[in-house]
């Protein structure tokens, strides 16, 4: 009963599919949209299932969800209900997924937010096999989301400045949009966003796949379907993205970004076929389906250019009147023209021919010898590199001098031989005594003798440095003088009154040299005990040392007193007293008197009346500061100028001191003058830290003139500039008279591209003028061929264009194809046709040039196999081909659906479903598996269909995945339990197989 609903649901979501596509005639004034050209090849998906892709699609493009996942970190587009899948492998669910979405992607340049990163949510049966994605996850770019309203603002506005209607032609569409973008927009392939849709139509920035999405979006808007292709450009590598454009059923390309001529609109790229596009650029296929074909050019752009017209500098021709700068081994630089004809005077364009050499003045390198010519040299006229060749007739004669041989020896002279000094060649027939070469002896590498001892230097030995002599010389090595070797010859230990110390002895011969070492103090004396009449006895020597102890007197018995202290006698020596200070007790008071608080004895008699003062201390006045003289305060308020209250000070006046003033001393010099302006001067103040800067009259310096000599040239004057060192001023004398030029002459012979002439050359300052020209000689011209324009023999210079190549049907090996010029001249393989086959059918043949994949596999298991009752059963079938490389498998030449069939290694295992042999027809099939490298082909039969007899033995109940349109969990209709749970992380790739 399950099924059955299920089944029923199935069947409803598919009719309300089918009705989606066929929508309501639209107002006849309404510009549709059409159909995304990625949905287009989705739908013609032999991989897949065509129908599911589509689906998934749909729900992407009209319900997609914007979430975050658990971390809130990573956002994402999602989906739901999900696209099942059965027995995929891990890395084939991670390639539908970022198949799906990255189709999805392409066909929506205006969801610029989207960052290219695909991610998808698996579910797992009870085996651990991913059963369906649940969702499938486009992950974007949050800020750049939040820029979604200004984009759609900004994409408004232009598409309303273009009044584009029904009624405007579709090329008319096109190219005004093409034209509106190029207005709009800068070529900047650095910006910020440069790459998408937003970066061209809001930044206004943008590079070639900016400008092609944003072309690609408005153009659906104005209900032209376009798409995007990429390319590589041959002459630079350079990689580049245009569009391809649907203009009245039939393909175009064009590239706005190549057409963008710094504001002004060019249509060199326009509406252009294949053709034109593949003698410039390679083309990149698309990897979800084929590009379409462009070999219409019903809408090139072939507007006239008339007579009045403002300038547009688009055109790159490489002609002479349009050169800019040539510059040897680099490519030619050219001026860019209006197609009118005009230059412009500074847009330019880089040519892939390089320039080469202009040799044409040759100078003598003065190197020629007595047996062969001199060389001359020639600097190439554009960029100074040198080339030489032989300067004929300039070979010398022989030039003889006399050269030393070096033979001379320590007590006799050499000999010397003529030589000539041009070539070398010697004259051996007249050598003679070289006078005054005598070498006498030279020593240099001294020996160590090894007899120096530690009272003085020892020798050295040197034998003479000339060869073939054999005296040698003895002197004093300097400085090797051994250090004495010390020992130990005794040692002295201390007492109480002596150090000790260790003695030390060189053990050189006859050598005396000794020292003390290890010295260490006297022990000093120690013990005994020291009284006020005995000094303390050493327990060591046993001698008397030290000082005499103290006196020990009675502290408790006092014998008397008077003003001084009080005083007691010592215990061990009666005769001896000591007396002590008094102790005073509270100050004396007007009521009574201060007394000692040891003995009582009366220090202060009680006072009668007294003045109380408080000393004020004098405070000297400062040069800007008053001050005050020293007085005393009495408590009774009255001032006295002593402490003892006699002389009272009356006025106020006579206690302050009004401030001193400053007294500036002699000024000295800051040393700052300069031979432009005086300096100045500064004095301190006698009495404070104050100083005084002023102006120091007539201290002005002298200038110190600097000579600095230019010498004159051939027009110029020489003079000499003298110049201030400190300011800079300036004045001229010596002058002298111009040196006038000295040419030298070169001639330059005439070629097919310049005049001949003489060039006259001042040796001094380089300055040159020509002569005697000589009329250029007539070109030889080469025919054209397909790759070269027509040449000059002589110069290399090229007119016209190549006649280009006449391709040939396609040539191939098992694993390449390409095409050959057909051009009896030429015969040669056409540069850029030559590529891999490639089967995105994976229908066993290469979807460029139809090679068939030759069958190198064979089916080992299920070859002549004869089915009965396959309403059951499913079918086995194996070939030896690589898993790893396994793309198909066809049945009668049609693809079969991936959810008829599992796959599996051990070489290739495919097991066709039953729900797909009952569709089958009596009779026997052709199978074909269809590898990367290959295919391999069997037959089988299927003899019936129905159940078996009765009587036969049980089928096997082959487990069978039920495909939910919800998110309500599968249950096994015979237990009742579920199938599976969701996994609710997106992208992740739980090891479900491993548990």
């Amino acid at each position: 009963m399950l099924k059955s609903i299920k089944r029923a649901v199935s069947l409803l979501i598919a009719l309300c599919m089918v009705l989606l596509l066929f929508p309501l005639e639209a107002a006849a004034d309404e510009i549709i949209p059409p159909e995304r050209y990625g949905k287009t090849m989705l739908k013609q998906d032999s991989k897949y299932d065509a129908s599911e892709l589509v689906r998934v699609y749909s729900i992407l493009a009209e319900n997609y969800l914007l979430a975050s996942d658990a971390t809130g970190t990573s956002y994402y587009v999602t989906l739901d209900p999900s696209y099942y899948v059965l027995d995929f492998s891990f890395d084939e669910v991670d390639n539908l997924a970022k198949y799906i979405g990255g189709v999805y992607e392409y066909d929506y340049p205006e969801h610029f937010w989207l960052t290219g990163e695909v991610g998808y949510t698996p579910q797992y049966d009870d085996y651990g096999q991913i059963e369906m994605i649940r969702r499938i996850c486009l992950h974007f770019d949050r800020e750049l989301y939040a820029e979604k309203s200004g984009f759609d603002f900004a994409a408004d506005g232009l598409m309303a400045s273009l009044n584009i209607t029904a009624e405007t032609s579709e090329y008319e569409r096109a190219k005004l949009i093409h034209d509106k973008l190029i207005e709009l927009a800068e070529y900047e392939p650095d910006a910020e966003n440069a790459s998408n849709a937003y970066g061209a139509i809001v930044k206004k920035a943008a590079d070639s796949a900016g400008y092609a999405k944003a072309y690609q979006y408005l153009l659906r808007r104005a209900g032209i379907q376009a798409g995007t292709v990429s390319g590589t450009v041959i002459s630079s590598g350079e990689t580049r993205t245009w569009n391809f454009v649907r203009i009245d059923g039939k393909y175009y390309y064009t590239d706005v970004s190549a057409d963008d001529c710094g504001g002004a609109a060019s249509y060199k790229y326009f509406n252009v076929t294949s053709a034109q596009i593949e003698t410039e650029r390679t083309i990149t296929p698309l990897a979800f389906g084929k590009l379409p074909i462009c070999d219409s050019t019903d809408a090139a752009y072939e507007e006239e250019i008339k007579n009045e017209h403002e300038h547009e500098y688009c055109e790159e021709k490489e002609d002479e009147k349009y050169l800019k700068s040539a510059v040897c081994g680099e490519y030619i630089v050219y001026f860019k023209s209006c197609a009118c004809g005009e230059a412009s005077e500074t847009e330019t364009f880089t040519s892939l021919t390089t320039a080469g050499h202009v040799f044409t003045q040759y100078l003598y390198n003065n190197d020629a010898s007595c047996e062969v010519d001199g060389t001359e040299t020639a600097e190439c006229d554009r960029c100074g590199e040198t080339e030489t060749r032989t300067a004929a007739g300039t070979k010398l004669s022989h030039s003889f001098e006399y050269s030393y041989n070096g033979d001379a020896t320590c007590l006799a002279d050499g000999t010397k031989t003529p030589v000539c000094k041009n070539c070398g060649e010697k004259d051996e027939t007249q050598t003679v005594t070289a006078e005054g070469t005598k070498l006498g002896h030279s020593f240099t590498n001294y020996v160590d003798n090894n007899d120096a001892t530690c009272l003085r230097d020892g020798t050295e030995t040197a034998y003479c440095d000339n060869e073939g002599c054999s005296v040698t010389d003895v002197r004093t090595k300097e400085g090797s003088q051994k250090e004495h070797s010390f020992v130990k010859e005794a040692v002295k230990e201390p007492t109480c009154t002596k150090g000790g110390y260790t003695f030390y002895k060189c053990s050189g011969e006859k050598c005396a040299e000794f020292y003390f070492s290890d010295e260490t103090p006297p022990l000093g004396h120690a013990g005994g005990k020291a009284t006020c009449i005995e000094r303390a006895v050493c327990d060591r020597c046993k001698e008397s040392y030290g000082e005499f102890a103290g006196h020990d007197y009675d502290t408790e018995n006092w014998i008397g007193n008077d003003k001084t202290g009080h005083y007691h006698k010592c215990k061990n020596c009666p005769a001896h007293t000591e007396t002590v200070p008094h102790t005073p007790g509270p100050e004396a008071t007007e009521a009574s008197a201060q007394v000692c608080l040891e003995c009582g004895y009366i220090l202060t008699p009680a006072l009668v009346h007294q003045h109380r003062v408080t000393e004020i201390p004098a405070n000297p006045a400062t040069c800007t500061e008053p001050g005050n003289i020293g007085y005393y305060v009495c408590s009774c308020g009255r001032r006295f100028a002593d402490a003892y209250c006699v002389i009272e000070i009356v006025l106020e006046s006579s206690i302050t001191l009004e401030p001193k003033g400053h007294s500036f001393g002699e000024y000295e010099s800051d040393k700052n003058a300069t031979c432009t302006s005086d300096g100045t001067e500064t004095a301190k103040c006698e009495n404070c830290s104050a100083v005084d800067t002023r102006k120091a009259e007539n201290s002005k310096l002298s200038h110190d003139y600097i000579p600095t000599l230019v010498k004159p040239s051939c027009t110029e004057g020489g003079y000499t500039i003298f110049t201030c060192k400190d300011c800079q001023d300036t004045y001229i004398g010596n002058e002298t008279d111009p040196l006038g030029h000295s040419y030298e002459s070169f001639v330059t012979e005439p070629n097919c591209t310049a005049d001949g002439f003489t060039k006259h050359i001042c040796s001094r300052c380089k300055d040159e003028y020509t002569d005697s020209e000589i009329p250029k000689l007539e070109h030889e011209w080469l025919d054209a061929t397909c790759t070269a324009p027509r040449t000059c023999k002589n110069c290399s210079i090229e007119t016209g264009e190549p006649l280009g190549h006449s391709l040939s049907d396609w040539e191939m090996s098992s694993s390449e194809h390409w095409k050959v010029c057909t051009k009896e001249s030429c015969q040669e393989e056409v540069p850029g046709t030559r590529g891999v086959h490639g089967d995105w059918n994976y229908d066993g043949a290469c979807d460029f040039c139809g090679y068939d994949f030759p069958e190198i596999y064979s089916v080992t298991t299920g070859e002549k196999a004869v089915l009965e009752y396959v309403y059951y059963k499913p079918f086995l079938i194996i070939a030896n081909g690589d898993y790893d490389k396994f793309m198909n498998v066809m049945v009668d030449g049609e693809t079969v659906v991936r959810l008829y069939y599992t796959v599996s290694p051990g070489s290739t295992e495919v097991r066709f479903s039953s729900e797909y042999l009952k569709t089958l027809s009596l009779g026997v099939h052709t199978v074909k598996f269809i590898f990367a490298d290959g295919v391999a082909t069997a037959e089988f039969e299927i003899k019936s269909i129905g159940a078996p007899p009765s009587d036969a033995a049980p089928i096997k109940n082959y487990r069978r995945i039920v495909i939910a349109e919800n998110d309500y969990e599968e249950v096994n209709p015979s237990t009742g339990a579920p199938l599976f749970a969701f996994a609710p992380l997106c992208g992740a790739k739980a090891a479900a197989k491993n548990s």
